[in-house]
């Protein structure tokens, strides 16, 4: 008899399970592909403060574009803090236009942070230099802030797609390390 309600609560069990899993999977009407489990995208947005989170501000690049918060949810965002002045930045320039080239498409934002009050047009003669793929944003002391009073050049950030951080250091970021991070984040 024993075995006999083992089986039962098995079974019983399963099938829990299965229903668990049925509403799951069709609970926003089965328009899915495939379960997704823990929060919606809503829920799953990043609710620390920044740089943990990409900052809730609104960034105005040279060519005078807006990329206000709304514009970035749902994307994967790279920043990268650099200067004119800095050679190892000036080195990693044609590895972020690859991938800003190779990714954009995708629901990558690429966002070159300057970090030195070079003039306007010795920005313009430098970025044209570099033939610059990809929008540059001045830094101002609220950004400087925001992303932790970055002090050592080059920096890059990295935010998922719900805007929490996932890779923030200094250094010379490189095509292949930042492809291999940027498929994993895209694969999510």
């Amino acid at each position: 008899m024993k075995g006999a309600a083992g089986v039962i609560a098995a079974v019983v069990a399963l099938l829990a399970g299965v229903l668990v899993l049925v509403f799951v999977q069709f609970q926003d009407g089965g328009d899915r592909r495939g379960v997704r489990l823990g929060m919606r995208k809503a829920e799953a947005a990043c609710t620390e403060e920044a740089p943990r989170c990409l900052p809730k501000l609104t960034m105005i690049d040279t060519a005078g574009r807006a990329w206000p918060p709304e514009a970035m949810a749902d994307k994967v965002v790279i920043v990268n803090v650099w200067a004119t002045w800095c050679k190892p930045c000036a080195t990693e320039i044609p590895d972020l236009m690859a991938i800003q080239r190779r990714y954009a498409d995708r629901g990558v934002i690429l966002i070159g942070l300057l970090s030195d009050s070079v003039d306007d047009a010795g920005l313009e003669a430098f970025a044209r230099r570099y033939s610059i793929n990809y929008p540059i944003v001045r830094m101002d002391d609220e950004l400087y802030e925001a992303f932790d009073r970055p002090d050592m050049l080059p920096t890059t950030f990295l935010y998922d797609r719900s805007g929490h951080l996932r890779f923030g250091e200094p250094g010379i970021m490189t095509e292949a390390r930042l492809a291999g991070m940027l498929d994993d984040l895209l694969a999510e």
